[in-house]
């Protein structure tokens, strides 16, 4: 009767266990097993909820990656980024990068790291590409969301915890999402001029035909160049468009593969112009679209099933191979040797797919 009356005076049904002889109440058991398939059940709403799963530290070690390849290939030989480093604390940088990629947790650590690389970047001046100047804006944003959350706790030096981590996730990807938005669209609106819409001047016709250079003559001799130079321009402006509106949209996934599937065609294009640096400065952004899926998918390559890392080691030995040596032609980026820009885009695009599809 206790039991009824807990029940809001409805029908129970008491069920006797076979070995201990205590019964048990159907409708309690059956709220219990609910309980728990809604706790085991995986939610994969865009962007939305963020669980505490210790978040920043998987986009912290790929921002570490992917500045110090920015840094070191500005010691390459015949790179356009010899002048913006000098004067510059590039060793005491690399330092910093290697140990916040060893302690990715430790505040002072990354305050100290983001705000030094902010710093060098807005000393270049002038020198400063479109990519890293928003890519400064987004490092600023989550260095404000660091010192946000750390004001709340009132201590400084202990790590953060999953919880602190993901409440750092949150505060911070609205805003990235809107700066690294921006730097599409921007380079779409910049693009609304005569010079890009003639393709004997517009520089969609130069990297569309060094494309062709992957393909054997067989092909290049045929009218498709033509075509290919003709049709450039407006490809460009119509993809770089939709990648912002995608993005902005609702469900990510849609920008997510757009943007990734950009950068891996800008990257592929032979030297002297192949800028894959590009993509490695804003494809590890992207993290913030999709963060719980992207840090399981990291996770998951690093875990005890090596599928995924096997892909992504495969991947990167792929982009190695097809790298082209610059011997002969030397890319304004990298420099002379491997592009080691496009093996780490191309083995951070495994996760980053998996995690948007």
């Amino acid at each position: 009767d206790a039991h009824r009356r807990a029940h809001d005076g409805t029908t129970v049904l008491l069920t006797r266990r076979r070995r201990s002889g205590t019964t048990r109440c159907q409708r309690c058991r059956g709220g219990a097993r609910a309980a728990r398939a809604r706790r085991s059940t995986p939610q994969r709403e865009c962007m939305e909820p963020f669980r505490a799963q210790g978040l920043l530290a998987p986009y912290v070690r790929l921002w570490c990656v992917s500045n110090a390849l920015r840094i070191a290939s500005g010691t390459s030989a015949a790179t356009a980024l010899g002048d913006a480093l000098a004067g510059q604390p590039t060793a005491v940088l690399l330092g910093l990068l290697t140990l916040l990629g060893l302690f990715p947790t430790s505040p002072p650590l990354l305050a100290t790291t983001l705000l030094a690389r902010a710093v060098s970047n807005l000393a270049k001046g002038a020198a400063l590409g479109n990519s890293q100047t928003w890519g400064t804006l987004t490092d600023l944003s989550l260095l404000g969301a660091l010192c946000e959350t750390l004001a709340l706790r009132g201590r400084w030096l202990p790590p953060l915890s999953a919880e602190e981590e993901a409440a750092i996730v949150r505060s911070c990807a609205p805003a990235v999402r809107v700066q690294l938005a921006t730097v599409y669209a921007a380079s779409a609106l910049w693009k609304l001029n005569s010079s890009f819409a003639e393709p004997r001047r517009s520089c969609a016709a130069v990297f569309a035909l060094q494309m062709l250079e992957h393909l054997p003559p067989a092909v290049t001799a045929t009218p498709l160049p033509a075509l290919m130079a003709a049709a450039a321009p407006a490809l460009v402006l119509l993809v770089e468009t939709a990648i912002p509106a995608l993005l902005l949209a609702p469900c990510c996934w849609a920008g997510v593969s757009s943007a990734l599937s950009f950068h891996l065609a800008i990257a592929a294009c032979p030297p002297p112009n192949n800028i894959a640096s590009f993509g490695a400065t804003t494809v590890p952004r992207l993290f913030f679209w999709i963060p719980e899926e992207a840090a399981a998918a990291l996770r998951e390559a690093a875990g005890p099933r090596p599928l995924a890392a096997v892909a992504m080691a495969a991947a990167a030995a792929i982009a190695t191979t097809l790298a082209p040596l610059h011997s002969r032609a030397r890319s304004t980026i990298q420099g002379s040797g491997h592009d080691w820009h496009l093996c780490f885009l191309v083995w951070l695009a495994v996760p980053l797919a998996a995690a948007a599809l």
